[in-house]
C-alpha cells in the first residue's frame, strides 16, 4: 500500500465521518439557538458520539461521554463548537474507523438524542457541565476518557502509540464508570 493509497483512504473514511455529521444538520432542523446554549444540532452530535464512544455502558457512563464532549468545548485547546470538538480528527477513535461508520444505528441514536434533550436540552452549556459533574462526581474539566482494558504502563499495549502512552500517563484519573476511565490534566 502506497502513502498516496493511504491517504485517499483515510479522506474517504474522513467524508463518511462528515457525510454523518451532514446527516445531524438535517435532523436537528433548528438553526435558532442562543449562542452558549445546546442546540438540537449539539445534542445529535453528542447522542452519536454517545452511540459510537459509549454503547452499552450504563447511563452515567454515557453522561460521562457527555461531559467530556462538553468541557472541551468550553477549553481554548479545543474547537468552541460541540459538534466540531466531536468531528474534531482523531480525538474520538469512530469518526476515523470505516467499520464504526457502517455500525450507525439510526434508531438508538434517536432514542440518545431524546434522553439528552430531556436532560440537557435547551440548557447553557457551563450549567450542563456543572450538572453533569454534580452528578457524576467528577471535575467540570473532565477532558479525557479511554477504555478500561487499554493500559498504557503495558509495553506489549499495541492499541496505542508511544506518544499516545506517555500523553495518558501524564493525566490524572478521576474516576471508572463501567469500561471507561475519566481524566483531567
Amino acid at each position: 500500500i502506497t502513502t498516496q493509497q493511504t491517504t485517499e483512504a483515510q479522506r474517504s473514511v474522513r467524508q463518511k465521518a462528515m457525510d454523518l455529521y451532514i446527516k445531524d444538520i438535517e435532523l436537528s432542523g433548528n438553526f435558532d439557538a442562543h449562542p452558549n446554549t445546546l442546540s438540537n444540532l449539539d445534542l445529535r452530535c453528542l447522542a452519536r458520539n454517545v452511540f459510537n464512544e459509549a454503547r452499552g455502558e450504563q447511563f452515567e457512563g454515557r453522561l460521562a461521554t457527555v461531559l467530556v464532549v462538553l468541557a472541551r468545548a468550553r477549553d481554548k485547546r479545543f474547537p468552541r463548537d460541540v459538534c466540531q470538538v466531536v468531528y474534531q480528527p482523531y480525538q474520538f477513535s469512530w469518526t476515523h474507523d470505516e467499520a464504526a461508520l457502517r455500525r450507525q444505528d439510526p434508531s438508538y441514536i434517536d432514542r440518545l438524542y431524546q434522553e439528552l434533550d430531556k436532560l440537557l436540552g435547551q440548557s447553557k452549556i457551563d450549567e450542563a457541565i456543572s450538572l453533569l459533574a454534580i452528578l457524576l462526581n467528577l471535575p467540570e474539566k473532565t477532558f479525557y476518557h479511554k477504555r478500561t482494558d487499554w493500559n498504557e504502563n503495558n509495553p506489549e499495549e499495541k492499541r496505542m502509540s508511544e506518544r499516545s502512552k506517555k500523553m495518558w500517563r501524564s493525566l490524572k484519573a478521576s474516576r471508572t464508570i463501567g469500561n471507561h476511565t475519566f481524566y483531567t490534566d
